[in-house]
């Protein structure tokens, strides 16, 4: 008895075909999108802060991230300033009554160019009593970090340069006057501290303004590395569909 001709497989049929590669490539897309979407929500909430970028006087101290004041002894507890000053040449904070000069401080020069201080550049400046500058970074975030910059040449006096991660040294020079450039790694907890620091390095607070620059960013997670990773060759392969 002739049969006639044995039907095809429904996954032989051209439009069953055209059907399963439409739905690999919304599986592709459905991929590409759950890997952007992780990746921006990683990015989001990443640290990323900038002394220079980030320094202001408007804002209150704390400001953001950064807290600006003073220590007595090097990892000692920070004074935090609490007086203003805004003029055609300076904006910073102090604390009264520890000098004639608003010195210890943290401070932008907003004027021209003075004491080796550049238009726009912010820094910090050593107190008469020994007390030592301080910027300090306190970490929003459970994240690995880079911690990149440094200690600028600034005016003519001898500063020391350090960098304590909860009040454990892990950058410093005792007495310089160039530049002096970091570039370290840290895991950082919420609530864990980042204070750059400048001392009297020569014994005098004279010539000290010294300008700071500190970026302190975290490192991507490996997953995100990954499904950035994924994102792309779910991109690439739908390309080539």
């Amino acid at each position: 008895m002739n049969l006639g001709t044995v039907p095809a497989r429904v996954s032989e049929l051209p439009g069953a075909r055209n059907e399963e590669r439409n739905q690999r490539s919304m599986r592709n897309h459905h991929l590409a999108v759950i890997a952007i979407l992780t990746l921006g929500v990683s990015q989001a909430n990443a640290l990323t802060a900038s002394y220079q970028t980030d320094f202001d006087i408007a804002s209150g101290n704390p400001d953001g991230l950064w807290t600006y004041g003073y220590t007595t002894t090097l990892g000692g507890t920070l004074n935090l300033h609490t007086t203003t000053i805004s003029n055609s040449q300076t904006h910073l904070w102090y604390t009264p009554g520890l000098s004639g000069d608003a010195t210890p401080s943290n401070f932008r020069n907003v004027g021209g160019p003075v004491n080796n201080i550049q238009t726009n550049e912010a820094g910090m400046h050593t107190g008469p009593g020994g007390q030592m500058a301080v910027a300090r970074l306190t970490s929003n975030e459970n994240t690995a970090v880079t911690i990149v910059g440094k200690f600028g040449q600034g005016d003519i006096g001898g500063v020391g340069s350090y960098i304590l991660h909860n009040g454990v040294q892990i950058f410093g020079v005792t007495n310089s006057g160039v530049d002096e450039n970091f570039s370290l790694a840290a895991n950082l907890a919420v609530g864990d501290t980042l204070d750059f620091v400048i001392t009297t390095g020569d014994g005098s607070y004279a010539f000290d303004s010294t300008p700071l620059y500190a970026t302190v960013q975290s490192v991507p997670e490996p997953t995100t590395l990954a499904l950035g990773g994924l994102m792309l060759a779910a991109l690439a392969r739908r390309r080539r569909r």
